[in-house]
C-alpha cells in the first residue's frame, strides 16, 4: 500500500469523521486537461433523458436485451467453451424469439418431464414479456 492508498484512508475519514468538506487531495485525481476531455462526455451519458430510458430495467434496444439474455446462461465473470456460448445463445434467441415455452418443449426432448407449475410460470412470463 503507497501514498495513493494513504490518501484514500484520509478520505474515508474525512468522510466518518464529518470533515469531508475540509478535505483536499494533495494530488488531484485528474489532471486538468484529462477532465476537460471526459467531463463532457460524463455529462453527456449522466444526462436525466438517457437514464429515463434505462429506468425499470429497460434496456435501450434489443442487442442490449438479447445480450443480456445470452449472459445470463453463460455468465461473463465464469469461463466458458464456444459450445458453451453456443448453448447458451440458442436459448436466448428462443427466448426472445417465442418467449419460454419452447425452451420447455427443448427440455421435454431431452427427456426431462416438465410439470404444471413449469408451464404455469413459463405463461406468466411470456405475458409479462409481451406486455413490455
Amino acid at each position: 500500500m503507497g501514498q495513493e492508498s494513504g490518501q484514500v484512508f484520509i478520505g474515508q475519514k474525512a468522510i466518518e469523521d464529518g470533515t469531508i468538506d475540509e478535505f483536499d487531495h494533495k494530488n488531484p485525481p485528474l489532471n486538468d486537461k484529462v477532465l476537460e476531455v471526459i467531463k463532457p462526455i460524463y455529462e453527456s451519458l449522466s444526462d436525466d433523458s438517457l437514464l429515463e430510458r434505462c429506468l425499470g430495467s429497460e434496456t435501450q434496444n434489443n442487442n442490449e436485451s438479447l445480450n443480456s439474455l445470452i449472459w445470463t446462461f453463460a455468465p461473463k465473470h465464469i469461463p466458458a467453451g464456444p459450445k458453451t456460448i453456443e448453448i447458451a445463445t440458442f436459448f436466448a434467441v428462443s427466448i426472445f424469439n417465442e418467449g419460454f415455452i419452447p425452451i420447455l418443449k427443448i427440455l421435454d426432448a431431452m427427456g426431462i418431464t416438465i410439470g404444471p407449475e413449469a408451464n404455469a410460470f413459463a405463461a406468466r412470463r411470456d405475458e409479462v414479456r409481451i406486455e413490455r
